[in-house]
Protein backbone atom coordinates (compact mmCIF):
# COMPACT_ATOMS: atom_id res chain seq x y z
CA UNK A 1 0.00 0.00 0.00
CA UNK A 2 2.93 1.94 0.95
CA UNK A 3 4.41 1.27 -2.11
CA UNK A 4 1.23 2.30 -4.52
CA UNK A 5 1.35 5.67 -2.75
CA UNK A 6 4.90 6.95 -2.95
CA UNK A 7 4.36 6.27 -6.72
CA UNK A 8 1.40 8.42 -7.18
CA UNK A 9 3.63 11.11 -5.03
CA UNK A 10 6.32 10.93 -7.36
CA UNK A 11 4.00 11.50 -10.35
CA UNK A 12 2.52 14.15 -8.23
CA UNK A 13 5.72 15.79 -7.37
CA UNK A 14 6.66 15.56 -11.35
CA UNK A 15 3.23 17.30 -12.24
CA UNK A 16 3.44 19.70 -10.21
CA UNK A 17 6.96 20.28 -11.10
CA UNK A 18 5.67 20.38 -14.43
CA UNK A 19 3.26 23.02 -13.81
CA UNK A 20 5.68 25.46 -11.94
CA UNK A 21 7.97 25.49 -14.97
CA UNK A 22 4.83 26.11 -17.38
CA UNK A 23 3.69 28.62 -14.90
CA UNK A 24 7.57 29.82 -14.95
CA UNK A 25 7.52 29.73 -18.65
CA UNK A 26 4.30 31.49 -19.24
CA UNK A 27 5.47 34.38 -16.60
CA UNK A 28 8.65 34.63 -18.95
CA UNK A 29 6.41 35.12 -21.98
CA UNK A 30 4.24 37.30 -20.72
CA UNK A 31 7.48 39.51 -19.48
CA UNK A 32 9.11 39.17 -23.43
CA UNK A 33 5.77 40.48 -24.43
CA UNK A 34 5.64 43.16 -21.94
CA UNK A 35 8.98 44.00 -23.28
CA UNK A 36 7.94 43.98 -26.91
CA UNK A 37 4.67 45.88 -26.40
CA UNK A 38 7.07 48.84 -24.36
CA UNK A 39 9.32 49.03 -27.17
CA UNK A 40 6.50 49.37 -29.80
CA UNK A 41 4.65 52.15 -28.14
CA UNK A 42 7.75 54.02 -29.34
CA UNK A 43 8.56 55.48 -32.76
CA UNK A 44 11.88 57.45 -34.06
CA UNK A 45 15.44 55.76 -33.91
CA UNK A 46 16.71 57.54 -30.59
CA UNK A 47 13.95 57.09 -28.81
CA UNK A 48 13.59 52.99 -29.55
CA UNK A 49 17.22 52.36 -28.91
CA UNK A 50 16.74 53.82 -25.72
CA UNK A 51 13.47 52.17 -24.93
CA UNK A 52 14.84 48.27 -25.71
CA UNK A 53 18.26 49.66 -23.46
CA UNK A 54 16.75 50.51 -20.42
CA UNK A 55 13.28 47.84 -20.31
CA UNK A 56 16.10 45.31 -21.06
CA UNK A 57 18.29 46.26 -18.04
CA UNK A 58 15.37 46.61 -15.98
CA UNK A 59 14.19 43.10 -16.70
CA UNK A 60 17.46 41.05 -16.60
CA UNK A 61 19.65 43.12 -14.68
CA UNK A 62 23.45 43.42 -15.09
CA UNK A 63 25.88 45.68 -14.82
CA UNK A 64 25.55 47.74 -18.11
CA UNK A 65 23.57 46.91 -21.67
CA UNK A 66 24.86 47.92 -24.97
CA UNK A 67 24.36 48.33 -28.25
CA UNK A 68 26.20 48.60 -31.17
CA UNK A 69 24.46 48.99 -34.74
CA UNK A 70 24.70 49.67 -38.21
CA UNK A 71 23.46 52.91 -40.38
CA UNK A 72 24.78 52.46 -44.23
CA UNK A 73 27.46 50.66 -43.33
CA UNK A 74 28.50 53.49 -40.38
CA UNK A 75 28.54 51.97 -36.91
CA UNK A 76 26.98 53.24 -34.07
CA UNK A 77 26.98 52.56 -30.28
CA UNK A 78 24.39 53.53 -27.50
CA UNK A 79 24.74 52.40 -23.98
CA UNK A 80 21.61 52.27 -21.07
CA UNK A 81 23.93 55.20 -19.26
CA UNK A 82 22.77 57.56 -22.43
CA UNK A 83 26.54 57.45 -24.18
CA UNK A 84 25.85 57.47 -28.18
CA UNK A 85 28.74 57.91 -30.60
CA UNK A 86 29.58 57.08 -33.78
CA UNK A 87 32.10 54.50 -34.05
CA UNK A 88 35.89 53.83 -36.52
CA UNK A 89 35.99 50.46 -35.28
CA UNK A 90 35.17 47.88 -32.87
CA UNK A 91 37.37 47.58 -30.13
CA UNK A 92 35.90 44.75 -28.36
CA UNK A 93 36.72 41.18 -28.83
CA UNK A 94 33.63 39.76 -27.74
CA UNK A 95 31.66 42.05 -30.08
CA UNK A 96 33.52 41.73 -33.13
CA UNK A 97 33.24 37.56 -32.90
CA UNK A 98 29.72 38.00 -32.37
CA UNK A 99 29.98 40.32 -35.89
CA UNK A 100 32.21 38.26 -37.67
CA UNK A 101 29.96 34.78 -37.25
CA UNK A 102 26.88 36.20 -36.58
CA UNK A 103 26.71 33.68 -33.79
CA UNK A 104 25.19 34.64 -29.86
CA UNK A 105 28.27 34.61 -27.42
CA UNK A 106 28.07 33.54 -23.33
CA UNK A 107 31.19 33.77 -21.44
CA UNK A 108 30.99 33.35 -17.27
CA UNK A 109 33.34 35.08 -14.73
CA UNK A 110 33.49 36.26 -11.63
CA UNK A 111 31.86 39.24 -9.85
CA UNK A 112 34.98 40.88 -8.54
CA UNK A 113 32.63 43.39 -6.26
CA UNK A 114 30.73 40.87 -3.90
CA UNK A 115 32.43 38.68 -0.87
CA UNK A 116 29.20 36.21 -1.45
CA UNK A 117 30.92 32.86 -1.32
CA UNK A 118 27.79 30.57 -2.84
CA UNK A 119 28.55 30.16 -6.65
CA UNK A 120 25.30 31.39 -7.83
CA UNK A 121 26.13 34.62 -5.97
CA UNK A 122 29.89 34.89 -6.89
CA UNK A 123 29.54 33.76 -10.93
CA UNK A 124 27.95 35.98 -13.58
CA UNK A 125 28.39 35.72 -17.22
CA UNK A 126 28.27 38.23 -20.18
CA UNK A 127 25.54 37.12 -23.52
CA UNK A 128 26.38 39.05 -26.38
CA UNK A 129 23.51 38.75 -28.90
CA UNK A 130 23.92 39.59 -32.74
CA UNK A 131 20.97 41.09 -34.21
CA UNK A 132 19.56 39.34 -37.35
CA UNK A 133 16.39 39.75 -39.85
CA UNK A 134 17.00 36.85 -42.33
CA UNK A 135 20.63 37.13 -43.12
CA UNK A 136 21.18 40.82 -42.73
CA UNK A 137 23.20 41.61 -39.90
CA UNK A 138 21.01 44.88 -38.03
CA UNK A 139 23.66 45.36 -34.39
CA UNK A 140 24.34 43.66 -31.21
CA UNK A 141 23.46 43.64 -28.08
CA UNK A 142 26.24 42.75 -24.89
CA UNK A 143 24.95 42.41 -21.77
CA UNK A 144 27.93 42.76 -19.35
CA UNK A 145 27.88 40.74 -15.11
CA UNK A 146 24.21 39.27 -15.59
CA UNK A 147 23.17 36.77 -13.05
CA UNK A 148 23.42 33.34 -13.13
CA UNK A 149 20.10 32.36 -11.78
CA UNK A 150 18.21 34.52 -14.68
CA UNK A 151 19.74 32.20 -17.10
CA UNK A 152 16.03 30.31 -17.07
CA UNK A 153 14.37 33.83 -18.15
CA UNK A 154 17.18 34.35 -20.42
CA UNK A 155 16.45 31.57 -22.77
CA UNK A 156 13.38 33.11 -23.52
CA UNK A 157 14.62 36.61 -24.87
CA UNK A 158 15.80 35.41 -28.23
CA UNK A 159 11.94 36.00 -29.43
CA UNK A 160 12.23 39.52 -27.94
CA UNK A 161 15.87 40.13 -29.93
CA UNK A 162 14.56 38.70 -33.07
CA UNK A 163 11.32 41.20 -32.44
CA UNK A 164 13.67 44.15 -31.82
CA UNK A 165 15.91 43.38 -34.84
CA UNK A 166 13.05 43.98 -36.75
CA UNK A 167 11.99 47.03 -34.92
CA UNK A 168 15.41 48.40 -35.35
CA UNK A 169 15.90 47.99 -38.90
CA UNK A 170 12.49 49.96 -39.74
CA UNK A 171 14.05 52.52 -37.73
CA UNK A 172 16.91 52.60 -39.44
CA UNK A 173 15.05 52.26 -42.88
CA UNK A 174 12.95 55.54 -41.69
CA UNK A 175 15.85 57.57 -40.58
CA UNK A 176 17.49 56.59 -43.56
CA UNK A 177 14.40 58.10 -45.45
CA UNK A 178 14.00 60.82 -43.78
CA UNK A 179 17.44 61.47 -43.99
CA UNK A 180 17.16 61.00 -48.01
CA UNK A 181 14.42 63.46 -48.23
CA UNK A 182 16.56 66.01 -45.91
CA UNK A 183 19.49 65.76 -48.48
CA UNK A 184 16.85 66.43 -51.58
CA UNK A 185 14.83 69.15 -49.64
CA UNK A 186 18.67 71.30 -49.27
CA UNK A 187 19.50 69.83 -52.81
CA UNK A 188 16.28 72.32 -53.85
CA UNK A 189 16.83 74.85 -51.75
CA UNK A 190 20.48 75.36 -53.46
CA UNK A 191 18.93 74.93 -56.18
CA UNK A 192 16.73 77.63 -55.66
CA UNK A 193 19.34 79.60 -53.84
CA UNK A 194 21.14 78.59 -57.44
CA UNK A 195 17.88 80.31 -59.59
CA UNK A 196 17.14 83.15 -57.39
CA UNK A 197 21.20 84.14 -58.16
CA UNK A 198 21.02 83.91 -62.36
CA UNK A 199 17.50 85.55 -61.91
CA UNK A 200 19.35 88.43 -60.15
CA UNK A 201 22.04 88.42 -62.11
CA UNK A 202 19.83 88.42 -65.49
CA UNK A 203 18.03 91.26 -64.01
CA UNK A 204 20.90 92.90 -62.90
CA UNK A 205 22.49 92.56 -66.37
CA UNK A 206 19.70 93.42 -68.16
CA UNK A 207 19.27 97.06 -66.01
CA UNK A 208 22.63 97.80 -66.75
CA UNK A 209 23.33 96.84 -70.27
CA UNK A 210 20.15 98.79 -71.19
CA UNK A 211 21.99 101.93 -69.51
CA UNK A 212 25.20 101.11 -70.96
CA UNK A 213 23.69 100.81 -73.94
CA UNK A 214 21.94 104.24 -73.72
CA UNK A 215 24.61 106.00 -72.47
CA UNK A 216 26.70 104.69 -74.63
CA UNK A 217 24.31 105.40 -78.16
CA UNK A 218 23.87 108.73 -76.46
CA UNK A 219 27.48 110.04 -76.17
CA UNK A 220 28.47 108.64 -78.88
CA UNK A 221 26.55 110.70 -81.71
CA UNK A 222 28.28 113.75 -80.08
CA UNK A 223 31.87 112.38 -79.71
CA UNK A 224 31.95 111.42 -83.09
CA UNK A 225 30.88 115.44 -84.32
CA UNK A 226 33.42 116.51 -81.46
CA UNK A 227 36.22 114.44 -83.41
CA UNK A 228 34.99 114.89 -86.78
CA UNK A 229 35.10 118.68 -85.61
CA UNK A 230 38.11 118.66 -84.07
CA UNK A 231 39.88 117.55 -86.88
CA UNK A 232 39.03 119.98 -88.95
CA UNK A 233 39.78 122.69 -86.88
CA UNK A 234 43.35 121.27 -86.64
CA UNK A 235 43.55 121.48 -90.14
CA UNK A 236 41.88 125.17 -90.54
CA UNK A 237 44.69 125.75 -88.18
CA UNK A 238 47.23 124.87 -90.03
CA UNK A 239 45.67 126.79 -92.81
CA UNK A 240 45.54 130.30 -90.51
CA UNK A 241 48.83 129.50 -89.25
CA UNK A 242 50.50 129.72 -92.47
CA UNK A 243 48.32 132.53 -93.83
CA UNK A 244 49.39 134.91 -90.52
CA UNK A 245 52.87 133.76 -91.34
CA UNK A 246 52.48 134.80 -95.01
CA UNK A 247 51.30 137.72 -94.18
CA UNK A 248 54.24 138.70 -91.36
CA UNK A 249 56.49 138.08 -94.18
CA UNK A 250 54.65 140.43 -96.73
CA UNK A 251 54.46 143.40 -94.01
CA UNK A 252 58.03 142.62 -93.38
CA UNK A 253 58.75 144.35 -96.85
CA UNK A 254 56.72 147.01 -96.23
CA UNK A 255 56.79 150.67 -94.34
CA UNK A 256 57.37 150.67 -91.14
CA UNK A 257 54.45 153.02 -90.50
CA UNK A 258 52.27 150.28 -91.35
CA UNK A 259 54.21 147.22 -90.32
CA UNK A 260 55.12 148.70 -86.96
CA UNK A 261 51.63 148.85 -85.35
CA UNK A 262 50.37 145.41 -86.76
CA UNK A 263 53.62 143.87 -85.07
CA UNK A 264 53.06 145.51 -81.87
CA UNK A 265 49.56 144.18 -82.17
CA UNK A 266 50.74 140.74 -82.80
CA UNK A 267 52.52 140.75 -79.87
CA UNK A 268 49.71 142.63 -77.61
CA UNK A 269 47.50 139.42 -78.35
CA UNK A 270 49.91 137.18 -78.14
CA UNK A 271 49.61 135.53 -81.68
CA UNK A 272 52.47 133.74 -82.05
CA UNK A 273 52.03 131.73 -78.70
CA UNK A 274 48.42 130.85 -79.67
CA UNK A 275 49.70 129.67 -82.89
CA UNK A 276 52.49 127.79 -81.14
CA UNK A 277 49.67 126.07 -78.26
CA UNK A 278 46.81 125.49 -80.87
CA UNK A 279 47.45 121.96 -82.46
CA UNK A 280 48.53 120.65 -78.57
CA UNK A 281 45.46 121.95 -77.96
CA UNK A 282 43.86 120.33 -80.14
CA UNK A 283 45.79 116.80 -80.28
CA UNK A 284 45.63 116.60 -76.52
CA UNK A 285 41.60 116.92 -77.13
CA UNK A 286 41.54 114.96 -79.95
CA UNK A 287 43.09 112.30 -77.55
CA UNK A 288 40.84 112.73 -75.09
CA UNK A 289 38.00 112.44 -77.11
CA UNK A 290 39.65 109.07 -78.11
CA UNK A 291 39.60 107.94 -74.75
CA UNK A 292 36.09 109.12 -74.45
CA UNK A 293 35.37 107.10 -77.62
CA UNK A 294 37.08 103.90 -76.13
CA UNK A 295 35.06 104.10 -73.08
CA UNK A 296 31.73 104.21 -74.98
CA UNK A 297 32.78 101.21 -76.88
CA UNK A 298 33.49 99.51 -73.77
CA UNK A 299 30.42 100.22 -72.53
CA UNK A 300 29.02 98.92 -75.85
CA UNK A 301 30.51 96.18 -75.20
CA UNK A 302 29.40 95.47 -71.64
CA UNK A 303 25.86 96.21 -72.27
CA UNK A 304 26.17 92.67 -74.17
CA UNK A 305 26.64 91.25 -70.94
CA UNK A 306 23.81 89.09 -70.55
CA UNK A 307 23.64 87.76 -74.27
CA UNK A 308 23.54 84.26 -74.79
CA UNK A 309 25.73 84.53 -77.48
CA UNK A 310 29.25 83.00 -77.89
CA UNK A 311 32.24 83.83 -80.10
CA UNK A 312 35.90 83.84 -80.58
CA UNK A 313 37.34 86.21 -78.55
CA UNK A 314 40.39 87.92 -76.94
CA UNK A 315 40.41 88.01 -73.39
CA UNK A 316 43.48 90.34 -72.98
CA UNK A 317 41.16 92.82 -74.75
CA UNK A 318 38.28 91.73 -72.10
CA UNK A 319 40.34 92.96 -69.43
CA UNK A 320 41.54 95.98 -70.83
CA UNK A 321 37.89 97.10 -71.64
CA UNK A 322 37.18 95.70 -67.94
CA UNK A 323 39.79 97.31 -66.56
CA UNK A 324 38.66 101.11 -68.52
CA UNK A 325 35.06 100.43 -67.26
CA UNK A 326 36.25 100.07 -63.65
CA UNK A 327 39.36 102.06 -62.87
CA UNK A 328 37.71 104.98 -61.31
CA UNK A 329 37.17 102.29 -58.57
CA UNK A 330 40.79 100.96 -59.08
CA UNK A 331 42.93 104.22 -59.35
CA UNK A 332 42.92 106.04 -56.17
CA UNK A 333 43.26 102.25 -54.21
CA UNK A 334 45.98 99.97 -56.24
CA UNK A 335 48.54 100.55 -58.76
CA UNK A 336 47.32 97.91 -61.48
CA UNK A 337 50.30 95.81 -63.07
CA UNK A 338 49.53 93.60 -66.17
CA UNK A 339 51.37 90.71 -67.46
CA UNK A 340 49.58 89.88 -70.84
CA UNK A 341 50.80 86.93 -72.72
CA UNK A 342 50.23 85.81 -76.20
CA UNK A 343 46.98 84.12 -75.84
CA UNK A 344 44.80 81.94 -78.26
CA UNK A 345 41.04 83.31 -78.82
CA UNK A 346 38.80 81.91 -76.69
CA UNK A 347 35.39 80.69 -77.58
CA UNK A 348 33.39 82.41 -74.68
CA UNK A 349 30.71 84.71 -73.92
CA UNK A 350 33.12 87.69 -73.40
CA UNK A 351 30.65 89.82 -72.21
CA UNK A 352 29.90 87.60 -69.54
CA UNK A 353 33.48 87.13 -68.72
CA UNK A 354 33.98 90.87 -68.45
CA UNK A 355 31.28 90.80 -65.59
CA UNK A 356 33.79 87.96 -63.63
CA UNK A 357 36.57 90.37 -63.76
CA UNK A 358 34.83 93.25 -63.00
CA UNK A 359 33.55 91.62 -59.87
CA UNK A 360 36.94 90.23 -58.79
CA UNK A 361 38.93 93.44 -59.64
CA UNK A 362 36.22 95.54 -58.21
CA UNK A 363 36.45 92.73 -54.41
CA UNK A 364 40.74 93.54 -55.21
CA UNK A 365 40.06 97.13 -54.77
CA UNK A 366 38.26 96.97 -51.75
CA UNK A 367 40.48 94.55 -49.84
CA UNK A 368 43.19 96.83 -50.27
CA UNK A 369 42.61 99.65 -47.29
CA UNK A 370 44.82 102.45 -48.45
CA UNK A 371 47.29 101.66 -51.22
CA UNK A 372 47.94 98.91 -52.84
CA UNK A 373 49.05 96.79 -55.86
CA UNK A 374 47.04 94.37 -58.26
CA UNK A 375 48.31 92.25 -60.63
CA UNK A 376 46.91 90.54 -63.70
CA UNK A 377 48.57 87.84 -65.75
CA UNK A 378 47.40 85.72 -68.56
CA UNK A 379 49.14 82.57 -69.76
CA UNK A 380 48.24 79.86 -72.25
CA UNK A 381 48.32 76.46 -70.91
CA UNK A 382 47.65 73.81 -73.53
CA UNK A 383 44.16 74.10 -74.86
CA UNK A 384 43.28 76.79 -72.16
CA UNK A 385 44.16 80.08 -71.12
CA UNK A 386 45.04 81.24 -67.44
CA UNK A 387 43.94 84.31 -66.09
CA UNK A 388 44.98 85.37 -62.50
CA UNK A 389 43.98 88.28 -60.27
CA UNK A 390 46.34 89.10 -57.14
CA UNK A 391 46.23 91.84 -54.85
CA UNK A 392 47.81 93.13 -51.81
CA UNK A 393 45.01 93.38 -49.73
CA UNK A 394 43.62 92.31 -46.13
CA UNK A 395 43.41 88.82 -47.47
CA UNK A 396 40.60 86.08 -46.16
CA UNK A 397 40.33 83.56 -43.55
CA UNK A 398 40.54 80.36 -44.48
CA UNK A 399 37.08 79.68 -43.22
CA UNK A 400 35.41 82.18 -44.52
CA UNK A 401 37.40 81.27 -47.77
CA UNK A 402 35.61 77.81 -48.26
CA UNK A 403 32.71 79.45 -48.38
CA UNK A 404 33.18 82.67 -50.64
CA UNK A 405 31.38 80.94 -54.19
CA UNK A 406 28.67 80.28 -52.19
CA UNK A 407 25.50 82.44 -52.91
CA UNK A 408 24.73 85.53 -50.85
CA UNK A 409 28.15 84.78 -48.74
CA UNK A 410 30.07 87.58 -47.80
CA UNK A 411 32.68 88.97 -45.96
CA UNK A 412 32.16 92.44 -46.09
CA UNK A 413 29.95 94.81 -43.21
CA UNK A 414 26.32 94.79 -43.36
CA UNK A 415 24.86 96.24 -46.11
CA UNK A 416 27.58 96.60 -48.37
CA UNK A 417 27.91 93.39 -50.07
CA UNK A 418 25.03 90.84 -51.48
CA UNK A 419 27.46 87.85 -51.72
CA UNK A 420 26.66 87.50 -55.36
CA UNK A 421 29.77 88.76 -56.88
CA UNK A 422 31.82 85.89 -56.86
CA UNK A 423 28.69 83.17 -56.65
CA UNK A 424 27.71 85.01 -59.95
CA UNK A 425 31.36 84.63 -60.74
CA UNK A 426 32.05 80.81 -60.43
CA UNK A 427 28.51 80.23 -62.23
CA UNK A 428 29.64 82.33 -65.35
CA UNK A 429 33.57 80.00 -65.06
CA UNK A 430 32.06 76.85 -64.28
CA UNK A 431 28.69 75.97 -65.69
CA UNK A 432 28.76 78.33 -68.58
CA UNK A 433 32.01 78.20 -69.50
CA UNK A 434 33.46 74.95 -68.79
CA UNK A 435 36.08 76.22 -67.01
CA UNK A 436 37.71 76.53 -63.24
CA UNK A 437 38.13 78.86 -60.88
CA UNK A 438 40.14 78.78 -57.50
CA UNK A 439 40.97 81.56 -54.79
CA UNK A 440 44.10 81.43 -52.31
CA UNK A 441 44.51 83.67 -49.85
CA UNK A 442 47.17 84.88 -46.87
CA UNK A 443 45.37 87.09 -44.14
CA UNK A 444 47.43 90.23 -44.12
CA UNK A 445 49.07 89.41 -47.22
CA UNK A 446 46.64 89.05 -50.15
CA UNK A 447 44.76 87.15 -52.39
CA UNK A 448 45.35 85.71 -55.79
CA UNK A 449 41.82 84.72 -57.82
CA UNK A 450 42.78 81.83 -60.74
CA UNK A 451 40.73 81.30 -63.69
CA UNK A 452 41.39 78.14 -66.28
CA UNK A 453 39.24 78.72 -69.68
CA UNK A 454 38.86 76.02 -72.26
CA UNK A 455 39.81 77.56 -75.75
CA UNK A 456 37.27 74.96 -77.51
CA UNK A 457 33.45 74.34 -77.00
CA UNK A 458 33.45 71.62 -74.39
CA UNK A 459 29.61 71.77 -74.28
CA UNK A 460 29.41 71.38 -78.32
CA UNK A 461 31.70 68.40 -79.20
CA UNK A 462 30.27 68.12 -82.46
CA UNK A 463 31.31 71.80 -83.38
CA UNK A 464 34.45 71.32 -81.51
CA UNK A 465 36.52 71.47 -85.52
CA UNK A 466 34.05 74.24 -86.73
CA UNK A 467 34.73 76.39 -83.34
CA UNK A 468 38.90 75.71 -83.43
CA UNK A 469 38.80 77.35 -87.22
CA UNK A 470 36.79 80.19 -86.49
CA UNK A 471 39.34 81.19 -83.40
CA UNK A 472 42.07 80.73 -85.48
CA UNK A 473 40.69 82.39 -88.72
CA UNK A 474 38.96 85.37 -86.56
Amino acid sequence: MSEMITIARGKLDHLEERARKLAQDKSYLQLVISLMNRVSAVSGLEDTVDCMLRNILNVVGGATISLYYLIDNELFFADVYGKKMQLAGIDDALVQKAMATCEPIEVEHAFSDTLMITPEFTKAYTWVYPLLVGPDLIGVFKMESLHLGMKELHQHLPTFFNFAALVLKNEIQGQTRLKQAYDRLNEAYDDLKRIQTQLLQQDKMASIGQLAAGVAHEINNPMGFIISNLGSLGRYVDKLTAYLNSNEKLLAACNTAISEPLAQERKKQKIDRISKDLPDLIAESLEGAERVRKIVQDLKSFSRIDSAEHACADINEGLESTLSIVWNELKYKATVNKEYAQLPRVWCNLGQLNQVFMNILVNAAQAIETQGKILIKTWAEGEAVGISISDSGCGIPAEALKHIFDPFFTTKEVGKGTGLGLAIAYDIVVNKHGGKIVATSVVGTGTTVTIMLPTKSKKEPKDAEAVAELCETG
